[in-house]
């Protein structure tokens, strides 16, 4: 028993505790007609489930993403591979989803309308084995309306094929309006 953990006959208590560690960096070479950017991204993150009553599943997951982005100032073209990989720990599995990914963008306007596809295909594995793959595909399109002020509406279609669950594909859209002062 947890000294720290308030026990009341009456009452369901769950007790989780999330620890998370993340290190986010990135380097930009400058050059006269193109720049390159270097961007690195690593997670852990462990939920510890202490609840006495009943125990939910805990989980351990770790994420690290690298991309390498080149701009090319002349004609705003944007061009970068990706990759990813993912694990999580589950009480009774281990799943892990590694792949690829790549995005163009383009401006427009003295860079009032930003276009940008991304678009990313994974493999899944539980357990060591092979579970199917995933693949996301956005488009984003984004406009300045003023200094600090734009909208953007972005469009995703994501699919996933799977051996031991559920495939399925879904369609997503937001807009959103952003200020920034």
């Amino acid at each position: 028993s947890n000294p720290a953990i308030l026990e009341l006959n009456d009452t369901l208590r769950y007790v989780t505790v999330s620890n998370n560690a993340s290190l986010n960096g990135s380097w930009t070479i400058r050059r006269p007609t193109k720049d390159l950017t270097l961007n690195m991204f690593t997670n852990f993150q462990k939920v510890d489930d202490q609840s006495t009553v009943e125990r939910l599943n805990e989980l351990n997951s770790y994420a690290s993403t690298f991309s390498a982005v080149w701009k090319w100032k002349a004609t705003d073209l944007v061009f970068g591979p990706s990759l990813q990989y993912y694990r999580y720990d589950l009480t009774a599995r281990t799943q892990e989803r590694f792949g690829f990914g790549l995005q163009v963008g383009k401006s427009f306007w003295e860079k009032r309308l930003s276009t940008r596809f991304h678009s990313t295909l994974s493999q899944n594995d539980t357990d060591g084995l092979r579970d199917g793959t995933v693949g996301m595909h956005r488009m984003t399109f984004r406009y300045r309306l003023r200094k600090g002020m734009s909208i953007s509406w972005s469009n995703s279609y994501r699919h996933v094929h799977s051996i031991t669950r559920r495939n399925f594909r879904e369609w997503r859209s937001r807009l959103r309006y952003g200020f920034r002062f």
